[in-house]
């Protein structure tokens, strides 16, 4: 599956990936205000030498592919490249100028396209090339990648889910989790993570998601409408979104909207 930013309409859940930097170690997390989801992989790389090996990333993506329910419907499994000198609505907004990943190796070289927002899954190499790095292109930042879970929007005049869809996505999510063995133990935060709303981001300011016949946000952040899950709305109600919609994230809305209590 290849993200395009033109192409893809998603439904994109940034949820943790896992607390490992290249190497395989704890990497705690101390960017929670930032556009980096709470535990990722830390990219390290000053050259085109890279810091992230291309199997061990490989093996991970397709290890939690695995686990997604065999029914999950249009729910897929992606990257996302995170920047910690970005906060929300700069991460939200970040178009990669030229290649953003390449794949690197002993005489070849292959770009790895990256949608708006960092979103980009790797492809399968033939066993004689996953010797390869990963190559990030702004190495001027500390880059880190998490992992994403995603969903394709209905398409239509004004793109659209059901809510009983975004339910449905949600329970694959969390089925996902819950198969993690427990001696995973650095996927711990991973199926730890639970989600109550959404956040829908567009490629300008007048973006607009609809509930029903009524424009819905509990929050704004940026180009963002952040929604909180209302399990008592019925299945076949419809969730468009007006404007041009990058991508609808599953989130934890605690990061965005003010404690209930």
């Amino acid at each position: 599956m290849i993200l395009s930013s033109q192409l893809f309409i998603a439904l994109l859940a940034a949820t943790p990936a896992f607390a490992a930097q290249a190497q395989g170690r704890p990497l705690p997390d101390q960017d929670q205000d930032k556009g980096v989801p709470p535990t990722t992989i830390q990219v390290k790389a000053r050259t085109n030498a890279g810091d992230l090996a291309y199997d061990w990333v490989f093996e991970y993506q397709k290890l939690l592919q695995g686990y997604l329910p065999t029914r999950a419907g249009m729910v897929d499994f992606s990257w996302r490249i995170t920047f910690t000198e970005l906060n929300l609505t700069e991460q939200d907004a970040w178009a990669p100028r030229g290649w953003a990943v390449a794949l690197v190796g002993k005489g070849f070289e292959q770009d790895v396209p990256v949608a708006r927002g960092g979103y980009f899954l790797l492809p399968t190499l033939p066993v004689g090339l996953q010797e390869a790095s990963l190559v990030f292109r702004d190495q001027g930042r500390t880059s880190r990648i998490g992992a994403a879970f995603v969903v394709r929007l209905r398409e239509g005049p004004r793109p659209y889910l059901y809510y009983g869809e975004i339910r449905d996505a949600m329970n694959a999510v969390r089925k996902m989790q819950d198969a993690i063995p427990d001696e995973h133990a650095e996927l711990a935060t991973l199926r730890a993570a639970r989600y109550d709303g959404l956040k829908a981001c567009f490629r300008d300011a007048g973006g607009v998601v609809f509930v029903g016949d009524m424009p819905t946000a509990d929050a704004t952040v940026g180009n963002c409408r952040i929604l909180r899950f209302d399990p008592a709305r019925r299945g076949n109600e419809k969730i468009e979104f007006v404007g041009q919609p990058d991508a609808v994230t599953v989130v934890d809305t605690a990061r965005y909207l003010p404690s209930k209590s």
